[in-house]
């Protein structure tokens, strides 16, 4: 094994006192001591990090890793690592966006993210969290740092970027929730996932989110048919109860509050569903069902009717022209179950107060060291892929002025 030096001053240290222990036949002088004191400290600090004794592999790919694999560059978080024993770092590229700044970083291979203290490297940086992530098809590992500064992603501007009008156009259930890591605007087809389930904890931006689906897609002027069930009665009933686009049916309401009411919109929407295969019903008309708190529905479900109708529904509504938003601030195994969520794939998480939580959503931990005010992770079907994506700002004076 090899006591292998950082840097010229460690090297020579060494250096000096092994050619003083052999020229003094190991007389204990004052000097000896002091030197002899400085590499045990050189000896505790560097076996506490990890990196003492090094395989000659390792060695190797230490003087191997040259800049041109990556800009030799060093910034705030390239420091940061190595003060955490992650060496060698080359700065790849820096991303700023309107909320944070993504740092693509390259070092050494065998790199564990799941064991890097994001905690104690957050503290150091001076910031409420960081993320660490892979990068899908790269050897570079992203650090997502909050900026000192957040910038307002707002509703009205998104609707006015080239990016919707023309995408827009092309979709059936055209939807925008705000912009990507680098401020591009994210837009989906709601036809396409073809469900949908958006969790977080209170204060996380959750009905903020939802409304710029429901907004973006009144605004986009496709067709559609909606039906809310609003248990609160304040994020959405005030706001939609005159909207053109929902759903006027004698036997289930369009906007429910109720939970009674709640529950005969489900089954209402099941019956609908049965009768467009059978083609007692026109399948033309797509329909928008989204539940703004489905806890308050499973709390009543005491024979699990419900749930199994909505399973139903997420198995065989794409191909009747129905889409579901199942939505809750409680994230846990009760309220979103498995057979429910192995049925609806695409999955929007924003802040959790634990990474169990984040589990539920997205199968994967990440959703606890967002930043809360629409700050998401969204895994649409298909893709793959986690990305991290920034809600937009609706004021309810806006609210009222969009819906039609």
């Amino acid at each position: 094994m090899i006591l292998f030096p950082r840097n010229t001053f460690e090297g020579l240290t060494i250096l000096g006192a092994v050619s003083l222990f052999s020229f003094t036949d190991f007389t204990y002088t004052a000097t000896n001591i002091l030197i002899g004191s400085y590499i045990f400290w050189i000896w505790r600090t560097r076996h506490e990090r990890g990196y003492l004794f090094l395989k000659p592999t390792e060695i190797d790919i230490k003087i191997n890793l040259s800049p041109s694999s990556g800009r030799c560059v060093e910034n705030k978080v390239t420091r940061t690592l190595q003060d955490f024993g992650l060496e060698p770092v080359f700065l790849h590229k820096e991303i700023k966006g309107p909320v944070i700044t993504r740092h693509l970083i390259r070092t050494q291979k065998g790199v564990q993210i799941k064991k890097m203290p994001e905690k104690d490297i957050a503290r150091d940086l001076g910031v409420k969290s960081i993320v660490f992530s892979s990068n899908a098809g790269k050897s570079l590992i992203s650090v997502d740092v909050p900026n000192k500064q957040r910038e307002l992603v707002v509703f009205d501007d998104l609707l006015k970027t080239q990016e919707w009008l023309d995408a827009h156009k092309n979709m059936k259930l055209p939807m925008i929730t705000g912009v990507n890591v680098v401020g591009k605007p994210f837009i989906f087809d709601l036809a396409k996932m073809p469900q949908l389930i958006v969790a977080g904890t209170t204060g996380s931006g959750k009905s903020v989110y939802v409304n710029s689906m429901l907004l973006s897609l009144i605004h986009s002027g496709k067709p559609f048919k909606l039906i809310i069930s609003d248990g609160k009665g304040e994020d959405f009933f005030p706001f939609y109860r005159q909207s053109k686009n929902l759903l006027q049916n004698e036997t289930a309401k369009g906007l429910a509050v109720e939970v009674e009411d709640m529950i005969d919109q489900v089954e209402w929407l099941k019956t609908e569903m049965d009768n467009r295969f059978s083609g007692s019903s026109s399948k033309t008309i797509p329909i928008v069902y989204m539940c703004d708190e489905f806890a308050d529905i499973t709390m009543q479900d005491k024979d699990g009717d419900i749930e199994n109708s909505l399973t139903r529904i997420a198995q065989k509504g794409r191909s009747a022209n129905i889409h579901c938003i199942i939505c809750t601030q409680t994230p846990n195994s009760d309220v979103l179950s498995k057979t429910l969520r192995a049925n609806i794939p695409s999955r929007i998480a924003l802040t959790t107060g634990k990474g169990k939580e984040s589990e539920i959503i997205l199968d994967q931990w990440g959703a606890e060291k967002l930043l809360g005010n629409g700050d998401a992770l969204v895994k649409i079907i298909g893709s793959g892929q986690v990305e991290r994506m920034h809600g937009a700002l609706i004021t309810k004076a806006h609210l009222k002025a969009l819906v039609k």
